[in-house]
């Protein structure tokens, strides 16, 4: 996911990003997020098991 990225400035944080990460992590996967180019974006992957 990505969207234009805030002012760095702008309100506070919370534990989103690393509720994400810990979460990923328990299943296997791996989670970033950063800005780059004025975009801020999430990338999580997951392995998926069929069957």
């Amino acid at each position: 996911m990505s969207n234009p990225a805030p002012d760095p400035g702008a309100g506070e944080g919370g534990y989103g990003l690393v509720g994400i990460e810990e979460r990923a992590r328990l299943l296997g996967g791996t989670a970033r997020a950063g800005r780059v180019d004025g975009t801020f974006t999430v990338d999580v992957t997951v392995p998926w098991k069929v069957g």
